[in-house]
């Protein structure tokens, strides 16, 4: 896609990670301002901002926004198209100016003399950062009461100024300090109002966003995990236009319009406070239900000041944003619709990659002015570059015939799941659905019509708004149809909150192969390792140390799900299924989510969902050969061991039908990763929670990278009585087991077989692309290693390094002694050849430290070739270069079954849900009274001895009985 050039950096490369990724804002909420002021937030442009009070930001919000927003084009790219923050949203939402002079400036005064001469004050040396001062400082030392003077009070309202931009307006992501340089921009008798404060806003905010949607080479999560810029103006934007994802509130009553927030209820707006539902609920409702012209609405149109719509000609121009060394470029011609008039193919954007590295670090004595005339004088002339406004068309908002929309779906990336994802995320999460929109929040996609006028003419131009669309308020588990024989994977971290995303497997480069999933969390326990050790030696994967987990939460694996028909299968409700630690998490999930159903429904529900998508318990065991034939004919090289029992009734063996006993897989890309991998294989297993008791055991390896892999399952009944010698050699490795494989454990025990090879297939798709492209960019270790190896490189650098050998293979490494910073003078024996250091770290792994690259320096060798081959990039290559082929369709497997039929052990099944049996020695004190003493039972009319009220001979004679 020519248009996304910057994807391959872009958070929404990778949704797993975005999903970990958490932005947190530091939004600090101002008091109202003191009567004494007012006049002189009046005069600045300050007041309706001022007006603002206190409401929750949702970082789940802002997050699932992140991943839409484009640097390359300054907006959101959506299911309906592009879409942005405009000077329009700026001026009705926050009421600054926009009109007026860039704010850019200079500022090469010390923070003492630009405060003094404006403020009047000097804060403290522990009040200062740079060039910020804290906003506690600017609230307690400008306090106004009735004896301050006119030059006090004018003071005290620039520091309120100055809390509000560092507050809300354009806080930093410290939020607890803000910048002097505004301070210039506030002193020319109060003219503050002829600056474009609006314009400095919203450039300050596209910075941030930027910034936020770019990812690291390592993980793929966002670089930063602070976001500034005014988030009360992103996302009362996204509720103004969204409906479907903003709470329930009252409509607004006082003018600037992000104030109608202080009234939400306290339903929330997102049901189960995660970014993956952001992202379903954008993909599943914003084609249909995004609001275009949300301020068109009767009730906004009364509230909205004449000021407010100073420089409206102008809103939909081309033009640079500019906030001192800020320049961000906002493009009107791309975003039409939102000023009501016809959206055609838009130009490519300019390249502004040169200007997104420029800040105001370290450049205080920078000349903005100067060097960003080119862009000041864009903005003076915003009124040359307006693009052609033609009236809107049908085509604007039928996406099957608009040209604009076709184009846009071949050259972006509108959603970010698809529909699959959808039914089975509102199938698992009903509540999901949308609630039911709130006066107030403007009409939907019709009420668009009508181009911006002038400030005067536009608000006689106006009509009534449309009726509020009614919204769907869920969707019922009926309505979801899967297809037969299809599947997908899920990636990231397993919990309830997850919903079902897709991931290729495989082919890492076409993207066109799929499995579907469903996540759950779950904990585990140590297990033994007899049977896997015994099995990992027959299938080449010896290794000098095999160590098993002990304690803490291990390792686990995720589920595949088979796509099936849901519409109207009956259930023979809940036989002991789940387990009890199954039911509390429900419980906590039900209490979490705000659901309104008890827990046991809440809990019979998803049972029943994953019985139908992944089939029953029982049946899955006879499902197990099929699925190994299945796995060895498309993945040649697999090994499998499935061992089994003969089958009893009644002290007789049952022909063709035989018990589970134990399983063994491992995958010939696992063996040949295990060559290149560190020689260490590590064996941990988990509990199953299922209707039967059994253990997952799993080998990890781990790469060069530190990447660990799991090359060998097995699984077993119980515990093994010889697992504690391997005991001594536990270390974290299995414990930190990667996401790819964490997940299920209480599901169908071929779904838990299945979950290994879809999920190893993305794993080694997802590792091996890295790899690759890191490997052909030149490089020769992973940037993880290198930035690990670097502060090595700089510790050497103060070492004295004495030969004491001809060889120069044998050295004395000492630390230069400085005891000024309590560092005594300590020798370190070197060998290069045998790769050995007294320090210990070079044995341990394998990698040169501080004191070994010293020796190299003074003996001019490259300590690169003291590194182990496996962190190169060419063996971690070698460790992915075997991908697992996609299979297909499952609806022919059984059709020639010629194996016994093979059924679960009943031994080790769990007991069916209900008040478990009293193991309780009954006494006398555990007998009713009346068989203490002897007495007879009494019938509960006539109170006669000898019978009850069930075996009354009269007791059809009383009307009332029961």
């Amino acid at each position: 896609m020519e248009l996304l050039r910057l994807q391959e950096r872009h958070i929404s490369s990778n949704l797993e990670a975005s999903e970990k990724s958490t932005f947190r804002q530091r939004v600090i909420w101002i008091e109202p301002p003191s009567d004494r002021i007012v006049s002189f937030l009046n005069i600045a442009g300050f007041l309706d901002a001022s007006k603002i009070r206190t409401f929750r930001i949702i970082p789940e919000l802002i997050c699932g926004l992140v991943e839409r927003w484009r640097p390359e084009t300054h907006t959101f790219h959506m299911p309906c198209g592009e879409c942005t923050i405009t000077l329009e949203d700026v001026a009705f939402q926050l009421g600054v100016p926009i009109s007026g002079h860039p704010i850019i400036g200079q500022n090469k005064e010390a923070v003492e003399i630009t405060c003094y001469r404006h403020l009047l004050k000097v804060p403290d040396k522990t009040d200062i950062d740079g060039k910020r001062v804290k906003l506690t400082w600017l609230k307690s030392a400008f306090q106004v009461d009735g004896n301050s003077t006119p030059l006090e009070v004018m003071c005290a309202a620039r520091a309120y100024i100055l809390r509000l931009i560092g507050g809300m307006l354009m806080p930093d992501k410290s939020s607890a300090m803000v910048h002097t340089q505004y301070l210039q921009f506030l002193n020319l008798s109060w003219e503050a109002n002829s600056y474009s404060w609006g314009s400095a806003i919203l450039s300050f905010l596209y910075r941030e966003l930027c910034k936020a949607s770019k990812t690291s080479n390592v993980d793929g999560r966002a670089l930063n995990a602070d976001i500034g810029g005014c988030m009360v103006l992103l996302q009362s934007w996204a509720w103004y236009r969204m409906p479907f994802i903003a709470p329930i509130c009252a409509g607004p009553s006082e003018f600037p319009l992000a104030t109608r927030w202080h009234n939400k209820k306290e339903k929330r707006a997102l049901e189960h406070k995660v970014t993956i539902e952001v992202r379903m609920l954008i993909d599943k409702w914003c084609e249909s239900q995004f609001i275009w012209r949300p301020y068109l609405d009767e009730g906004l149109l009364v509230l909205i000041p004449e000021r407010a719509y100073d420089d409206v000609d102008n809103w939909c121009s081309i033009m640079s944003l500019i906030h001192f060394a800020l320049v961000e470029m906002f493009y009107g011609n791309r975003v039409l619709r939102q000023f009501g008039y016809h959206q055609p193919v838009p130009e490519m954007p300019l390249n502004m990659d040169e200007y997104e590295m420029i800040d105001t670090r370290g450049k205080s004595d920078s000349n903005w002015p100067l060097k960003h005339a080119e862009y000041i004088e864009k903005w003076n002339a915003r009124a040359t570059t307006r693009p052609r406004c033609d009236p809107l068309t049908t085509d604007d908002f039928d996406l099957s015939s608009s040209s604009y929309h076709y184009w846009f779906l071949q050259n972006s990336r509108p959603k970010l799941t698809t529909q699959a994802d959808l039914d089975a995320w509102f199938l698992l999460f009903p509540s999901s659905g949308l609630r039911r929109g709130t006066s107030g929040s403007g009409s939907s996609s019709s009420a668009v019509a009508g181009g911006s006028r002038g400030a005067r003419g536009r608000r006689a131009g106006r009509g009534a708004a449309e009726p509020e669309p009614e919204y769907a308020h869920q969707v019922e588990e009926g309505d979801v149809q899967f297809d037969t024989g299809s599947y997908a994977v899920t990636h990231g971290e397993p919990s309830w909150e997850a919903a079902i995303q897709y991931t290729s497997v495989g082919d890492d480069t076409s993207g066109q192969l799929w499995r579907v999933s469903q996540p759950q969390s779950f904990d585990t326990q140590p297990v033994g390792v007899d049977y896997m050790s015994s099995m990992m030696a027959t299938t080449s994967l010896s290794t000098p140390l095999v160590s098993t987990g002990v304690g803490g939460a291990g390792p686990s694996i995720f589920t595949t799900s088979r796509r099936m028909n849901v519409e109207s299968e009956e259930d023979s409700g809940d036989d002991g299924d789940g387990d009890r630690r199954g039911e509390g998490r429900v419980r906590n999930a039900a209490r979490r989510y705000d659901d309104t159903d008890s827990s046991e429904q809440f809990g019979y529900r998803y049972s029943k969902a994953i019985r139908k998508l992944h089939g029953d318990w029982d049946v899955s065991y006879n499902d197990l050969p099929a699925w190994i034939n299945i796995m060895q004919k498309y993945n040649p090289g697999t090994i499998a061991d499935l061992e089994t029992l003969p089958s009893y009734m009644n002290d007789r063996v049952v022909q063709e039908v035989r018990q589970f006993y134990r399983l063994f897989w491992t995958f010939p890309q696992c063996i040949n990763a295990f060559k290149s991998c560190k020689p260490i294989i590590q064996v941990d297993g988990t509990f199953l929670y299922g209707r039967y008791k059994q253990v997952l055991l799993l080998a990890v390896v781990q790469d060069g990278n530190r990447k660990t892999i799991s090359i060998a399952f097995a699984l077993v009944l119980r515990e093994d009585t010889d697992s504690c010698k391997y005991g001594h050699m536990t270390t974290n490795l299995t414990e930190a087991i990667n996401s790819s494989l964490k997940g299920i454990h209480n599901l169908p025990i071929i779904a838990i077989v299945k979950a290994t090879y879809f999920r190893l297939g993305k794993l080694f798709a997802t590792l091996g692309k890295e790899s690759f492209n890191l490997r052909d960019a030149g490089h020769i270790f992973h940037p993880r290693f290198q930035k690990e190896l670097q502060p090595m490189v700089n510790k050497s650098n103060g070492l004295y390094v004495l030969p004491m050998s001809r060889s120069d293979t044998v050295f004395r490494v000492t630390k230069i002694p400085r005891p000024l910073q309590g560092y005594d003078p300590t020798s370190y024996r070197v060998n290069l050849e045998e790769k050995w250091c007294d320090c210990g770290y070079f044995q341990a792994l394998k990698s040169p430290c501080q004191h070994a690259i010293a020796a190299c320096n003074n003996c001019r060798r490259d300590y690169k070739s003291l590194v182990d081959p496996v962190y190169f990039l060419h063996s971690v290559c070698k460790i992915y270069e075997m991908e697992f082929p996609a299979i297909g369709s499952e609806t022919e497997w059984h059709s020639n079954q010629t194996w016994p039929t093979i059924l679960p052990d009943p031994q080790v099944r769990r007991d069916k849900s209900g008040r478990p049996n009293s193991t309780r020695i009954h006494n006398a004190m555990d007998m009713p009274q009346r068989e203490r003493t002897g007495q007879p039972k009494f019938c509960g009319h006539y109170r006669r001895p000898g019978h009850t009220i069930r075996k009354c001979h009269s007791r059809t004679q009383h009307p009332h009985d029961p």
